[in-house]
């Protein structure tokens, strides 16, 4: 018996002058059978490589591809799984990216199901069949600027001051930030000839002005036990190490810069306590110059509005506090 359910010793009846034919159309339609199994096979085990090639190529931000299925999700949003992708999926405290497939727009990225799969989440439906896809360029060369910041800065502290980050969470359009120990950030901090964060915002900005090499590899568990890891990989096979050449070598699966110089700046804008944490916040690149340019907007302003240089503003905004205060005094 085979896929066509036709045995073919059921054909001795027929008369002589078809079952050659029989033979052969049975032939046939068996081998269309394998056929279309064996595409079901491979799509069901498709490599997930094929789905994360930013890993390999992060630079490339349009392709072309296929939609292979088409699928609701949970939350009734509509999603899409394609034969290949250049998509990052939101994992490693990354955010995902956005873009285009087709006219489609791609509002979310993530892995589903087990085994996992890169499903991109799109605005209306998409049928299987050949697409273009399309990377927003500037969200994601805004999270290389901060995921490779974050490293930089994280090895920083533990340069300077042996302070492991214990978590870091990456944003393009709102300050990224990294969690550092309480009770070592505290120690840290009493025996420092100075700023800690000062000192670490200072070197990190040393290694984007050198404009370092940063290169991302796969390595082989022989191979990453001669590496100077700063923390153990996530995982056992498929292990990828981003470097910031002879500074900091991190098994990671996100997107980075090719080279520390385009970070372009990193500056701290504010540390708070999170029970045993300090969760130290930070903006890089773009979103840096932003800061700059709207901080510096306001300045201008006060110092105009007051008659001062910029140098002059904080002792002048002091004396009409001080002022103020004496006004309220004289009220009462």
């Amino acid at each position: 018996m085979n896929r066509t359910g036709i045995d073919q010793k059921m054909i001795w009846w027929m008369p002589v002058l078809f079952q050659d034919s029989i033979k052969r159309l049975v032939i046939i339609i068996d081998r269309f059978y394998t056929n279309i199994i064996g595409l079901l096979d491979l799509n069901s085990q498709m490599d997930l490589s094929q789905q994360l090639l930013y890993l390999k190529a992060p630079e490339t931000l349009e392709f072309d591809t296929t939609v292979i299925e088409e699928l609701r999700l949970t939350d009734g949003r509509l999603g899409v799984v394609l034969d290949r992708s250049y998509f990052y999926p939101t994992g490693g405290g990354q955010e995902h990216d956005t873009g285009y497939l087709d006219q489609s727009r791609v509002i979310d990225v993530i892995k589903h199901g087990d085994p996992p799969q890169v499903v991109h989440v799109v605005d209306r439906p998409l049928p299987p069949g050949k697409v273009h896809g399309r990377i927003d360029a500037e969200r994601r060369f805004r999270h290389m600027q901060h995921h490779t910041a974050q490293h930089l800065l994280t090895q920083c502290f533990v340069h300077l001051f042996g302070l492991d980050t214990l978590s870091a969470n990456i944003n393009g359009y709102s300050p990224s930030t990294l969690d550092l120990p309480a009770v070592g950030y505290t120690a840290a901090e009493g025996s420092s000839a100075g700023d800690l964060l000062l000192q670490a915002e200072n070197l990190a900005n040393r290694f984007i002005y050198e404009d370092r090499p940063v290169r991302s590899y796969f390595v082989s568990p022989r191979e990453l036990d001669q590496l100077p890891l700063r923390r153990a990989p996530k995982v056992n096979e498929n292990i990828r190490i981003v470097e910031i050449e002879g500074f900091d070598y991190t098994p990671c699966g996100g997107t980075h810069c090719a080279s520390t110089g385009q970070i372009g700046v990193i500056k701290i804008v504010k540390t708070e306590k999170q029970a045993d944490r300090i969760r130290v916040h930070f903006v890089a690149g773009w979103q840096a110059l932003e800061l700059y340019q709207q901080s510096f907007d306001t300045t201008s302003k006060l110092a105009a509005g007051l008659s001062v240089g910029q140098n002059e503003l904080g002792d002048a905004v002091l004396r009409q506090f001080d002022m103020l205060q004496k006004s309220q005094k004289e009220l009462q």
